[in-house]
């Protein structure tokens, strides 16, 4: 998402975190699992969380 000028990585593991959280809660919303160990697929789920989460801070900075 071309943030790594802009942030640190103190805000990458926070959002990275926040990310993780996040996925989970959409992967809830469509009837699926959320992060429930370190799994492959718990991995895919937290860097989608991940994803959206940078999407939306860097909609709301602009």
């Amino acid at each position: 998402m071309k943030t790594d000028s802009s942030q640190g990585t103190m805000m990458d593991i926070v959002l990275g975190i926040i990310g993780a959280v996040v996925g989970g809660f959409l992967m809830g919303l469509v009837g699926q699992s959320g992060v429930n160990g370190f799994t492959l697929y718990s991995l895919g789920v937290a860097v989608i969380g991940a994803i959206v989460v940078i999407y939306i801070g860097r909609m709301l900075k602009r």
